[in-house]
């Protein structure tokens, strides 16, 4: 076992399933911030688009993207700030769009992940490290 696994927090079922609340809160902030950063970034690119075609400036345009710059950073400082409170849980988030959430725990002596996502009730499945959600097997 490497250094890095040792280091692990490793989860009883009922430990991971009690930290459900928290962590349902913390994926949604997560999915919330990473949507509002993907509807900001089309804003820019639009306006990219329409300065490369030629269209004139609208009033107070640098003043435009100037406050959607300070909104992207305080949006990605947010999402920064939820997932680094999913892994101070010691849990790990393996896609945000999905909500889809690992908890590292030890099964017939060997470290396997237990897998929840966003809107199961409590965590039914497990996965081997390697195998990933399409690995995922009823508890």
């Amino acid at each position: 076992m490497d250094p890095a696994t040792e280091a692990r927090r490793l989860f009883t079922l009922q430990e991971a399933n009690a930290l459900l609340p928290r962590v349902r809160t913390l994926v949604s902030q997560t999915q919330a911030h990473a949507t509002r950063l993907t509807e900001l970034q089309r804003r820019l690119q639009s306006f990219r688009e329409q300065k490369r075609q030629g269209q004139h400036a609208v009033e107070g345009e640098a003043g435009l993207v100037q406050e959607a710059l300070g909104e992207g950073n305080r949006i990605g400082a947010e999402l920064r700030e939820a997932v680094e409170s999913l892994v101070a849980l010691g849990c790990e988030l393996k896609d945000v769009q999905t909500g889809l959430v690992d908890f590292p725990a030890l099964r017939e002596g060997r470290i396997v992940y237990l897998c929840w996502r966003l809107g199961e009730d409590d965590i039914r499945y497990w996965h081997e490290l390697d195998s990933g959600f399409a690995g995922r097997q009823p508890l």
